[in-house]
This record gives structure tokens, sequence and C-alpha cells, in this order.
């Protein structure tokens, strides 16, 4: 998906969408096409700079309404919030690095399934030096 089919989806619901709004959107999904995993204040200091009314309370509101919306994910780490492709994969947290790596494994995916469990998201923590 891209900035622009969800600025459309977000406006066919009738969402104001807002220069700072359209900002958000354009941004995080930049990132995670670069395969990026941004938190809101990542998110927020470059909103800062491309829109500067933005305040960090519309970045968690646009980012709440988008999850709720099914356009994006979020998972944990470390006490922090980072957001995702609502696609299910898998990421891992190289403890090394702090690199955030994302692996496409439908066979451990279906593992869970199997089980009768439906992950929302799956971080694995490993060394990748």
């Amino acid at each position: 998906m891209n900035p622009d089919d969800v600025l459309r989806g977000l406006r066919e619901r009738g969402l104001r969408l807002t220069k700072q709004r359209r900002e958000i959107v354009r941004i995080l999904y930049e990132r995670l096409a670069r395969g990026g995993h941004p938190t809101p204040e990542e998110i927020y200091r470059e909103a800062k700079e491309r829109a500067p009314r933005t305040s960090l309370g519309t970045v968690y509101s646009t980012l709440k309404m988008l999850e709720k919306l099914g356009y994006i994910a979020t998972f944990q780490i470390g006490g922090k919030t980072h957001y995702d492709k609502p696609e299910l994969h898998i990421n891992v947290l190289c403890e090394d690095s702090g690199e955030i790596r994302e692996i496409s494994d439908q066979e451990l995916i279906n593992a869970f399934t199997k089980e009768g469990a439906k992950p929302l998201s799956i971080v694995v923590r490993a060394r990748c030096s």
C-alpha cells in the first residue's frame, strides 16, 4: 500500500486530511517502504520539519487511527512502540546492533495457526553478528 491509497481511503471514510495528517501518513509509508519500523517520536521529528504546526498528539492520534483501520500494525520493543506493515511477517531484533530485520517465513507462521493461534505480531530477539 502507498500513502496515496491510504489518504484516499481516509477521505472516503469522511476523515479530515489536514496538512499535518497528510505528512504523517507520507512519512510513515516512506519509512515502511525503506524497511523501517518508525516510532511515533521519529515520525514527529520529521513531520515537524515538513509541517511545523504538527503536534506529538496529532502524530499519536493519526497513528492510532491508522492502526484501528488496519492500515498499519504495531509491535513493542524495549517499551517503545514501532509501526509496521499490516502483513504478518517476523521481525528480528538484533540485540547486538539494535537493527530490526524482516523475515517472511510462511511455514513458521503456519505453525502458529496449526496450534489455533492467530499471531498479530512476531518479534524474535537474536544476535545477528
